[in-house]
C-alpha cells in the first residue's frame, strides 16, 4: 500500500492520481479517448485477408478448456524448440514486468521523474519495438527464423549487461523519506 500512496497519491486508481500539471488534468480523458479512436481507425485499415473459418472436425466432443491447455503445454513442452522458445520468453517478460514495476516506483520517488517525462520516455522507447515488428518478418526470411531469435536474445542480453556497466547512474543524493 505504501507503494500506491507513492505513486498514485493515496491508493487511488491511476484514473484518479493526480497528473504532473494541473491544467492538464481535464484534457487527459479526451487524450485516452483519441488514442481509443485512433487505434480502432488504424485497425480498420488493416486489410489482409482473412482465412475461411472451416466447421470443427467431426470426432470427439470438446474435452473442456483445462485438458486443451494441459494437451498444448504437453505439445509445447515436447518440442524442445517451442520449449526453449516458450521458456526464453517467459523469463524474459517475467523479469521485465518485475522491472518495469520497480523502475516505475524509483522514477517517481528517488528520481522526481514527473508523469510526462515518465510516458515520454516509455512512449520513444516503444517506437524501437514498432521499428523491430516493421523489420523483423524481412529480417527471419533472410536468416530464417531460428537464428534470428537466437540473435535476438543474444544480442538483446549482451547490449543490456554492457550498456548497464558503461553507463552506470550516479548515486542519487535525495534523502530517503
Amino acid at each position: 500500500m505504501t507503494v500506491i500512496r507513492h505513486v498514485g497519491g493515496s491508493g487511488r486508481s491511476a484514473q484518479a492520481a493526480p497528473s504532473s500539471n494541473p491544467a492538464l488534468r481535464p484534457f487527459a480523458p479526451i487524450a485516452d479517448a483519441i488514442s481509443f479512436l485512433l487505434s480502432g481507425i488504424l485497425l480498420g485499415l488493416i486489410r489482409a485477408p482473412s482465412p475461411p473459418v472451416d466447421a470443427p472436425p467431426a470426432g470427439p466432443p470438446i474435452r473442456g478448456l483445462a485438458r486443451d491447455v494441459a494437451a498444448g503445454k504437453r505439445y509445447v513442452f515436447g518440442q524442445p524448440h517451442l520449449r526453449a522458445v516458450a521458456l526464453t520468453t517467459t523469463t524474459a517478460n517475467f523479469f521485465r514486468s518485475g522491472l518495469t514495476a520497480v523502475l516505475l516506483v524509483y522514477l517517481v520517488t528517488e528520481a522526481g521523474a514527473s508523469a510526462g517525462m515518465i510516458g515520454a520516455a516509455f512512449g520513444l522507447g516503444n517506437v524501437g519495438f514498432v521499428g523491430a515488428a516493421i523489420v523483423a518478418p524481412r529480417v527471419a526470411r533472410h536468416f530464417g527464423i531460428g537464428p534470428t531469435i537466437f540473435a535476438a536474445v543474444a544480442v538483446f542480453g549482451r547490449l543490456r549487461c554492457w550498456w548497464r556497466w558503461c553507463h552506470r547512474a550516479p548515486r542519487c543524493t535525495r534523502r530517503r523519506r
